[in-house]
């Protein structure tokens, strides 16, 4: 099915060097820093994404699992945090934001021409919903060398913007909903957001939901002068939302005006350096495009290095010459077998190769040669210790050179067979090497041990009196494979216990299942059944008591179960199944209930709640005047049922039982009231509270009077009893002030400015002040009659 291929067998050196190097430019000096599963190589040929293959950087892992780059894009926010630290540089392209994950490729490099390209496309899971957002993850290609100052970001579109996710995009979302946009859209791809489809069922798509199209870096350099490349990627705010580059094999090139690459006939190494000693050919290759191939071209070569030519390699030419026309011219390196142990010789051979620029540039190739040591052989392998399992065998050579042919006495010719005899058998593998076709023979003896089931012997089932009683279970056995696992269950099938002995407590009748898987897989079971044979303590509940303070209150327990005799244990230290207390405030005891077993307690509280009625009262009438009624209100507690007054009145000894009763003192002076008040349980409070009874005063004031001169009624006056301070002013209906006084003996003849004034209706007002210190305003109406 169609996916990303992805793999992290090669080192980041071996990635610049085999996977991203094109012509025209040398490498050196390579390092990686970050997570190892953050660079990989990738074989995108059955994607959408554009390149069929080349190095893949990530902010999380290359590699195909759950939140990984491979598709589909089913997920919409796939993360892997590595826990790797950030970068300073990419940090202060985004204002100095603190970034993670940071996967950093840097190398020197020295090219053959004025300029140097590479592809690459950058995706990211930001994409959209932290567009226009400052949450970008970020990365960035720094050059740094000859004509330039500093660092220099070259991961810009052909206007020189820089390539990031807020610059190139199709939109972005807004409250879950996709608001459409164009910033440089004509370089972007949409991919999907996790949940869309054909890009969340087809693997074909790949896991990032948005990602450029092929962009092309481009470094003004100068010929054969070395520079640094930093190729840099990093999350940014969190470690959330992975992103990566993608670049694209042998991209990483200038213009040449000719090449030198060569192939090892046979890479036993892997480093496509070292050659065997008399097997191995390196084949060069002298090439140059057809467009500059109008001219001779004459490529010398330096021939140094530890090796011999001649003795250790054939004989080499100094120079090349491609004819006009001619575009490639080859030779070989043989090394040749000479019988001595000489180690590691070398071999250096420099091709000065003109750049564009016309410059030389001297390239450096070594070679190494290595002696064929004798081959030697073993195997590695195992005995048959179980029924159904398989052995395997491989064959280990040591010396000579590959590849290495293998030859079974079962056929096989790969180097490890799988082998499962019903007996014991003896195998053997004769192994070929590709040098000198030297040969060695080796031979493993597999044992089938005889498997006998295992037989278990577990612990006795138990009936057991007591409930949470601590109790070991055991488990023993014979025979099986060794490598044992043991496994205790409850009766629930949750696992409890992984060794031979089980401790357990158990409330109630159950049972524990115990398997043990040997060696070779096989299950053996079985059950330990615990029964308690007496029924578990229970302790009735306490109902709460209300009481009065200081009243004596007994709590008996009721318990009943467990095993026999029970065992009381109160808070307030009491040991006997009653007790009897007498608490002045409200208080929980408790009692805790044992049995013979003691392995376990059952507690219940016995709460008293001590109510002590509060009496109080107040008078609601003031000022208190005697002759009139004083009404007193009862403010006490709600749980206060019953009163009793006294007044302190010796001329009234009367006292009442009502609640808010009402009292007459005929005579002035002070008086101490006393309320006793008991509560629904007959607990009592009493309250004293004295008054002040103030003489009687009043005002009286006529209505009407006559000043017709027949000495009747003829002037108009107020009576008064215990006023001290008086003031009263009459007004006619026009709010004209006709009369004033301040002698409580006053008397108006019905004139004003020495003429009678007319029969009408007056306004009266009267301000005063009693014995008692009580002050008040008086209004009223006097009729003036003739």
């Amino acid at each position: 099915m169609a996916q990303l291929v992805t793999t992290t067998n090669q080192s980041p050196s071996q990635l610049v060097q085999n996977v991203l190097l094109g012509q025209g430019v040398d490498v050196m000096n390579i390092t990686f820093s970050g997570a190892s599963q953050s660079i990989g190589y990738f074989n995108g040929t059955n994607t959408t994404l554009g390149f069929s293959e080349g190095i893949l950087i990530t902010t999380g892992t290359v590699q195909n699992v759950a939140n990984g780059p491979h598709g589909p894009n089913d997920r919409d926010n796939a993360t892997i945090n590595n826990n790797a630290g950030g970068y300073n540089r990419l940090s202060q392209l985004v204002g100095g934001t603190q970034t993670y994950n940071a996967a950093v490729l840097e190398f020197d490099f020295i090219p053959y021409s004025d300029t140097v390209t590479f592809r690459y496309i950058f995706g990211s899971e930001e994409y959209r919903e932290y567009v226009n957002t400052e949450f970008n993850d970020v990365f960035a290609f720094f050059i740094s060398g000859p004509g330039y100052t500093g660092y220099q970001n070259i991961a810009t579109l052909p206007n020189n913007t820089p390539v990031t996710i807020n610059n190139i995009n199709d939109g972005y979302i807004n409250n879950g909903q996709y608001v459409p946009q164009c910033n440089n859209c004509q370089y972007y791809v949409h991919n999907g957001n996790g949940s869309q489809s054909p890009y969340n069922v087809n693997p074909k798509y790949i896991q990032y939901d948005g990602f450029t199209k092929p962009l092309e870096a481009v470094a003004k350099v100068q010929c054969g002068k070395k520079y640094h490349l930093i190729i840099a990627i990093a999350d940014v705010n969190d470690p959330q939302y992975d992103s990566g580059i993608f670049l694209e094999a042998n991209s990483l090139k200038s213009s040449v005006v000719a090449n030198v690459d060569y192939s090892l006939s046979f890479d036993a190494f892997g480093d496509n350096v070292t050659m065997s000693e008399g097997c191995v050919t390196a084949n060069f290759v002298i090439s140059r495009p057809a467009d500059k191939a109008s001219q001779a071209l004459t490529i010398p070569i330096t021939i140094g290095g530890t090796a011999t030519m001649g003795v250790d390699y054939n004989t080499i030419p100094s120079s090349i010459t491609l004819n006009p026309g001619e575009t490639q011219k080859t030779f070989s390196i043989q090394s040749i077998q000479d019988f001595i142990s000489e180690g590691t010789e070398t071999i250096e051979l420099i091709f000065g190769i003109p750049d564009a620029c016309e410059n030389i540039i001297e390239k450096k190739i070594e070679l190494k040669i290595v002696d064929v040591e004798e081959l030697q052989l073993t195997i590695s392998g195992a005995d048959k210790t179980c029924p159904d399992q398989e052995v395997v065998l491989t064959a280990l050579p040591v010396g000579g050179s590959g590849p290495y042919q293998y030859q079974w006495s079962t056929g096989a010719t790969t180097s490890s067979i799988s082998v499962s005899p019903q007996s014991t058998t003896t195998y053997s593998v004769t192994v070929t090497e590709g040098c000198q076709n030297d040969q060695a023979t080796a031979s493993y003896t597999v044992n089938v041990v005889t498997y006998i089931p295992m037989t278990l012997f577990p612990s006795a089932d138990v009936v057991e009196a007591c409930r949470n009683k601590e109790t070991d279970l055991n488990i023993d056995f014979i025979n099986g494979s060794p490598d044992y696992e043991i496994t205790w269950k409850d009766a629930e099938g949750k696992s409890i216990g992984y060794d031979s002995i089980l401790t357990v407590s158990p409330w109630e009748s159950t049972y524990f299942t115990v398997t043990i898987k040997d060696g070779c897989g096989f299950e053996y079971d079985t059950i330990i059944n615990y029964t308690i044979i007496t029924p578990p303590l229970m302790v009735d509940s306490i109902q709460p008591v209300r009481t009065c303070p200081g009243k004596e209150i007994q709590f008996t327990v009721n318990s009943s179960g467990g095993m026999g005799q029970h065992y009381y244990r109160w808070s307030n230290g009491a040991n006997t199944r009653s007790i009897i207390v007498t608490p002045t405030s409200t208080i929980v005891y408790t009692v805790t209930v044992s049995d013979e077993c003691q392995t376990y307690f059952v507690s219940v509280p016995a709460k008293v709640i001590v109510e002590v009625p509060v009496a109080d009262f107040k008078v609601v009438n003031y000022p208190l005047t005697q002759g009139l009624p004083v009404i007193f209100h009862n403010t006490s507690t709600p749980n206060s049922v019953a009163f009793d007054w006294d007044f302190g009145d010796s001329l009234n000894p009367v006292n009442s039982t009502v609640k808010n009763p009402v009292h007459t003192y005929e005579e002035p002076g002070g008086y101490v009231i006393r309320l006793i008040v008991t509560s629904d349980l007959g607990c009592t409070d009493t309250v004293y509270k004295a008054i002040e009874v103030m003489p009687e005063f009043y005002v009286y004031v006529p209505n009407a009077f006559t000043p017709n001169g027949d000495r009747h009624n003829q002037d108009f006056k107020a009576s008064t009893v215990n006023i001290v301070e008086f003031k009263i002013r009459l007004y006619n209906r026009w709010g004209e002030m006709i009369f004033e006084s301040d002698d409580t003996d006053f008397s108006w003849d019905g004139t004003y400015k020495g003429m009678m004034v007319p029969d009408d209706v007056y306004v009266w007002v009267i301000d005063y002040t009693s014995v008692t210190g009580y002050q008040d305003r008086l209004t009223g109406h006097v009729t003036v009659i003739r």
